[in-house]
């Protein structure tokens, strides 16, 4: 999965059973512990300004 995501300030987080700051982020995420099924993401955005995100999700 990579993530996208800039920021002016503030933070943007993305939660998948754990927290992962994703603020100015652009990067493959480790998804070798999540077991194969329904993932449900969630994205908190802490006083974030002019953001940009975008998430890409590719079988393997």
């Amino acid at each position: 999965m990579r993530v996208r995501c800039s920021s002016d300030e503030g933070k943007v987080l993305l939660q998948i059973q754990k927290e992962i700051d994703i603020t100015n982020t652009d990067d493959l995420l480790d998804m070798t512990d999540f077991l194969p099924g329904r993932i449900t993401f969630t994205m908190v955005n802490e006083n974030g300004r002019n953001v940009d995100f975008e998430l890409e999700w590719r079988e393997a």
